[in-house]
């Protein structure tokens, strides 16, 4: 079991992880609160359980499962020391589970560059999910032709088609909405 800490959401607030880390003296207790859900429903395999801290009571409250789907969670995991998906294939064969691998350097996993990045402790390393030096054609093509790409495209929409950019129609509705105020 890993247990990681989602600092950014993309989009803010409701979307998927943008950048998460492990989530440090946290870690028991959200073990624990997962371990007494799985055994209740009898779920086996890879899954999460996504919890937030109910800020009136303290107490973490389950606000999503994630099962048959992957949800981001296995490399930070695996960068901690955790390698889920070879643990779920040890367990498959029948193996016994391999140790954890303690890891010196604190870890953060980023799902893009272009993520603001928010504090981290002194000498985090973090690691972008798409581009590696030892193996860098996943993290061109995801730059260069999914995020550049499309930043590319819809500039070239906008100029084509003559719509102004986003943050120009929000000025001017907001001018057109204070010219009608009487």
């Amino acid at each position: 079991m890993f247990c990681g800490r989602k600092l950014v959401c993309d989009p803010p607030g409701v979307g998927s992880t943008g950048i998460c880390v492990d989530a440090g003296e946290q870690s028991a207790t959200l073990a624990r609160e997962a371990l007494r859900f799985i055994q209740a429903t009898g779920y086996r395999g890879i899954g999460s359980v996504e919890y937030k801290r109910d800020r009136r009571s303290g107490r973490f409250v389950i606000v999503e499962p994630t099962v048959g789907r992957s949800d981001w969670q296995e490399e930070i995991a695996t960068l901690c020391g955790v390698n889920l998906p070879l643990q779920a294939w040890l367990a498959e064969c029948g193996l016994p589970p391999e140790p954890l691998r303690p890891i010196a350097t604190r870890q953060a996993w980023s799902a893009s560059l272009f993520h603001p990045r928010p504090a981290l402790a002194e000498g985090t390393r973090v690691r972008d999910g798409w581009l590696r030096l030892d193996d860098p054609l996943p993290g061109l093509h995801h730059y260069l032709v999914g995020e550049l790409g499309r930043r590319v495209l819809r500039r070239l929409g906008r100029l084509l088609h003559g719509a102004p950019a986003p943050a120009r129609v929000a000025a001017v509705e907001n001018v057109a909405a204070q010219k009608a105020r009487p």
